[in-house]
């Protein structure tokens, strides 16, 4: 089988994490144990979480093979500046989040079932 075939085969999983204390590096730690399994995963959380991670990891805008998958990042705005002082308040981060997700995660699975078809032989 081809790479461009192996690639198009593999599983693709979207993984989306709660920007909190806690949260990302479980599901990080799952993400790479997929990878490793052959599974093409998407990880997604906020785009301020996103900035804190690509600060500790340069190469985070890449696609990175782990054992016969893949880990990509995708981040997303809250609609909120990074210094606004409503993200300390769950009741309203909760909601905003809830908002600008979902939105995001409508326009990525709609792009990537496009994408998927496109390169489907017909």
């Amino acid at each position: 089988m081809d790479p461009i075939s192996q690639q198009e085969s593999k599983l693709h999983v979207l993984m989306v994490s709660f920007p909190g204390q806690g949260h990302i590096n479980p599901l990080l730690r799952l993400a790479k144990c997929l990878a490793s399994k052959g599974l093409s995963i998407t990880f997604t959380t906020t785009a301020n979480v996103g900035k804190m991670l690509e600060n500790s990891n340069k190469n985070i805008t890449q696609t990175t093979a782990i054992g016969s998958g893949d880990l990509r990042f995708e981040f997303f705005s809250d609609g909120w500046e990074d210094d606004d002082p409503r993200r300390h308040d769950l009741d309203l981060l909760v909601p905003q989040i809830e908002s600008s997700g979902r939105d995001f995660i409508t326009r990525f699975i709609t792009q990537h079932a496009q994408t998927t078809t496109d390169h489907c032989p017909a």
